[in-house]
C-alpha cells in the first residue's frame, strides 16, 4: 500500500517520510505560531507569561537549587501546557457555534472555566 505521494506506509498507516531538518523547523514555526497566536489573544496568557518571568528572576535570585529549580520548571510547563489547551478549546467552540449562546456562556462565565 502506498500513500499518494508514493511515501511508504508502515503498520500504523502513517506514512514514514526520511527525516527532514526542514520539515522539522517547520514544525517550530507552526508551534511559534501558535504560541503567538495564544499571546495576542488570550489576557491570561500575559498574566501567566509575567508570572513566570518574576517566578524564574525570584528563584535565581534567591539561588534556588537545581533539583527545585526542576519542580518550578515543571509548574510553569503544566501552567503553559493548560493555558495552550484552553486557548484550543476556546478556539474549537467559536468555530464549531461562532454565536454566543447560553451553553457558552456559562462555560466561560463559570468560575471553574476561567483560567
Amino acid at each position: 500500500m502506498t500513500a499518494p505521494n508514493d511515501a511508504p506506509v508502515g503498520k500504523a498507516g502513517i506514512r514514514s517520510q526520511a527525516f527532514s531538518l526542514a520539515d522539522r523547523l517547520q514544525s517550530f514555526r507552526y508551534a511559534a505560531t501558535g504560541i503567538g497566536f495564544m499571546l495576542r489573544y488570550q489576557h491570561n496568557a500575559w498574566i501567566h507569561l509575567s508570572i513566570s518571568v518574576a517566578v524564574c528572576l525570584t528563584a535565581w535570585w534567591f539561588k534556588v537549587s537545581a533539583a527545585d529549580w526542576r519542580w518550578l520548571v515543571v509548574a510553569i510547563v503544566l501552567v503553559w501546557v493548560a493555558e495552550a489547551m484552553n486557548t484550543a478549546f476556546e478556539y474549537v467552540c467559536d468555530v464549531i457555534s461562532p454565536s454566543f449562546t447560553s451553553r457558552s456562556r456559562r462555560r466561560r462565565t463559570s468560575p471553574r472555566a476561567q483560567s
